[in-house]
């Protein structure tokens, strides 16, 4: 039974990434499936259910991050590397046409969740909330610990650390390519660091 959902959510993620939501119907995922509406009416009630969880697991419960514990603001950076990289390598795996999967697929996603899915915007706004608080406190302690300079603004910088993660799906769009991606990805964090740091 679990399999059969999952079965019906990772069918329908591949339908919503390379379709609008409008062109997503039940018809479509039931031939994707190969299972019939009744079928997928006995896990979810209509295409908005499906939709929501498709987005709660494969947008939302993908950001949630698990708390680490760092020993430097280099170490964190690395973590932050790594954690980008299993990310990626994940979404590669999870899709049988990853292939063809351009960037302005997962824009298009997003726009579709801040359309469809109530409150959307709102968990995106405290998670980068989060995200930005997290890093303040990492910087904050790497000054103390003269790891980096004392003269930044560990709000700004935070930010700045932030939008070079957000900036992987502009790198994609720019080159096509997600190692390209990821590699300006590692550089631009990299970069940063080097200009802060002692």
């Amino acid at each position: 039974m679990k399999d059969t959902k999952e079965f019906i959510l990772k069918s329908a993620y591949d339908l919503f990434l390379h379709n609008n939501y409008e062109a997503v119907t039940i018809n479509k995922i039931s031939e994707a499936t190969k299972l019939t509406k009744g079928a997928i009416y006995h896990h979810y009630a209509n295409k908005e259910d499906i939709f929501k969880a498709v987005v709660d697991k494969y947008m939302i419960e993908n950001k949630v991050k698990i708390p680490y514990e760092h020993t430097s603001l280099d170490d964190f950076i690395q973590h932050t590397i790594n954690e980008a990289n299993n990310k990626i390598s994940k979404e590669l795996a999870l899709s049988a046409n990853m292939q063809q999967v351009k960037p302005l697929h997962f824009i298009s996603l997003t726009i579709d969740a801040l359309q469809y899915y109530p409150g959307f915007a709102e968990i995106g706004q405290k998670f980068y909330q989060y995200a930005i608080s997290k890093w303040k406190s990492v910087l904050d302690e790497a000054i103390k610990n003269r790891e980096i300079r004392n003269d930044i603004d560990s709000e700004i910088i935070s930010m700045n650390f932030l939008n070079i993660s957000t900036g992987i799906i502009g790198n994609m769009i720019m080159r096509g390519s997600i190692d390209y991606a990821f590699e300006m990805f590692k550089k631009q964090m990299k970069e940063l660091y080097k200009i802060i740091k002692l």
